[in-house]
């Protein structure tokens, strides 16, 4: 066996059932660029321009840009490419699928013409925050490095395992008893017991099977949405106040397979091979508010600045977690399946809460009597603020510190033009840059009581998005026509190791959303 050469904390949480991890935390409140084909034509640059409902879960204030009433549906096609590089190999996986992307009305209620408050402007929208769906394909030689040293490190630091854990003639050895609804023991140094891929040598600072290579499988399924519910006012044509309450939910499937061929101690011979497979899905809801403001300086000038501001959601969770472990060592066959009767039973889930990073938005817009429209805006988060609470409501204080020390701001730039020409027809292009987010160590902390088993993860890296679209404008229907392209780089990991070389993942989407809609 061969040393492992990363260190993972002693972690010990009490009684609680650990499932979620920092990455799992930010995966979940992920979003991309959707809504109305205009506001994705335009790269999600509306926020200072406003008048499009997509505009009231960023920049409440653009619905009191309104002056009549509005309903619309947008729907198109999405499809997704992951191409990784890893080891001199180059694997693709493919998505494609439908997509709903909004639905929507806006109520205008006019005040006055003359007096301080002109409109008072109600709104309702459902836009998709994210879809999840794409498949992951990695291979190549691992030179040594084993998943199994992530295994053997939840024995070395795991305290409450002792040394009759690996006697065969100990009632308490993992032979005779069953450790998996022992919310001290984590599932994956039980998986690792099982399949006889780790042993009593883990207890000497984690000791593993070095491997010949490893092959990752994952697909992603799901989505997340929000439903909005706005109240926007505009004062005297200049000042424009909104506020947005959201119900965001949240349905996410993950399944990933791992298999890796290991070697004897001195690495010149195959001793045997094994397979993870992992099922995980999260879904649950969450409450938030959103605030902003367009203020328009000038009164003679079309320019505009504006301010929006998503403050913390509270997303309630719930995680569920299976695995299925099989090895072929010496020619022998060992199993483990945690929804069997010898192993947990069922799907092991676990309730928590979410607390979503605050978001700030900055932007500045200008419409030229040409019929020329820009938008330019600056967004920012801070994913390090992401933070975790058990379903008692007590703070999940290992995995935030963890968060906190491997995250941090992400920033986002975006810029939108629309032009219109022959009176009833516009052109539209939009571009987005995204980088940070992720510090460049950053790495994936599976607790010691984790019934995760999936050790893979990725760090983001930056992305860049450009749209484009057409639309008419009649006097009561409207057509708009958008496609995206965005390109997203990762540094993707099947585990964590300080040596392993990271696997260059690349995601690229192509949507195509069409967006029909009346005012009245």
């Amino acid at each position: 066996m061969k040393k492992i050469l990363f260190s993972l904390t002693a972690l010990l949480f009490g009684i609680a059932v650990q499932a979620q991890t920092s990455y799992e935390a930010v995966n979940a409140i992920d979003t991309e660029i959707d809504g109305t084909a205009r506001y994705i034509g335009m790269g999600g640059a509306m926020n200072a321009l406003g008048a499009d409902i997509s505009t009231m879960g960023v920049n409440p204030a653009g619905i009191g840009l309104y002056r009549s009433c509005d309903m619309m549906i947008s729907f198109g096609s999405n499809n997704t490419t992951n191409k990784t590089q890893f080891d001199g190999m180059t694997n693709r996986g493919f998505y494609r699928g439908g997509s709903f992307d909004n639905v929507g009305l806006v109520i205008s209620d006019k005040y006055s013409n003359e007096g301080v408050l002109r409109f008072v402007n109600y709104g309702f929208n459902y836009r998709k925050l994210k879809d999840f769906g794409g498949n992951t394909y990695m291979q190549g030689k691992l030179r040594g490095l084993s998943q199994t040293g992530v295994m053997a490190m939840q024995v070395y630091d795991n305290r409450n395992i002792g040394d009759d854990f690996f006697d065969s003639s100990s009632e308490y050895s993992f032979y005779n008893y069953n450790y998996y609804d022992n919310a001290n023991y984590g599932w994956l140094s039980l998986m690792g017991s099982d399949a006889r891929i780790i042993d009593a040598t883990a207890f000497d600072n984690g000791y593993f099977y070095p491997s010949q290579s490893g092959d990752f499988y994952s697909n992603e399924s799901g989505s997340s949405g929000a439903y909005d519910f706005n109240i926007s006012a505009n004062f005297v044509d200049q000042v424009y106040f909104g506020a947005t309450v959201t119900y965001t939910n949240v349905n996410y499937a993950y399944n990933s397979t791992y298999n890796e061929v290991l070697l004897t101690a001195d690495g010149t011979e195959v001793i045997g091979d094994y397979t993870l497979n992992n099922w995980y899905k999260t879904k649950g809801y969450g409450w938030g508010i959103s605030l902003g403001t367009i203020l328009r300086p000038i009164e003679s000038s079309s320019l505009r600045f504006g301010l929006g501001v998503t403050l913390p959601t509270y997303l309630h969770l719930t995680d569920y977690n299976s695995a299925i472990i099989t090895s072929h060592i010496d020619n022998d066959t060992y199993s483990m399946d945690t929804q069997s009767n010898n192993a947990y039973g069922n799907d092991c889930y676990t309730e928590y809460t979410n607390r979503t990073p605050a978001r700030f938005n900055l932007s500045a817009g200008y419409t030229f009597e040409s019929g020329l429209a820009l938008d330019a805006e600056w967004e920012a988060r801070n994913l390090a603020t992401t933070q975790l609470f058990e379903g008692s409501g007590k703070e999940n204080t290992i995995i935030n510190n963890h968060t906190a020390d491997n995250f941090g701001t992400q920033n986002t730039f975006r810029l939108g033009v629309e032009k219109m020409f022959l009176e009833s027809f516009f052109a539209r292009l939009g571009y987005n840059y995204t980088a940070g987010g992720f510090k460049a160590d950053a790495w994936k902390m599976i607790p010691i009581n984790s019934v995760q088993t999936n050790t893979d993860y990725k760090n983001f890296l930056n992305a860049h998005e450009l749209s484009g679209g057409l639309g008419y404008r009649g006097d009561i229907f409207y057509a708009d026509l958008a496609v995206l392209y965005s390109n997203r780089n990762y540094d993707f990991f099947p585990f964590e190791n300080r040596d392993l070389e990271a696997t260059a993942l690349q995601r690229t989407n192509v949507k195509a959303v069409a967006t029909l809609g009346f005012r009245f």
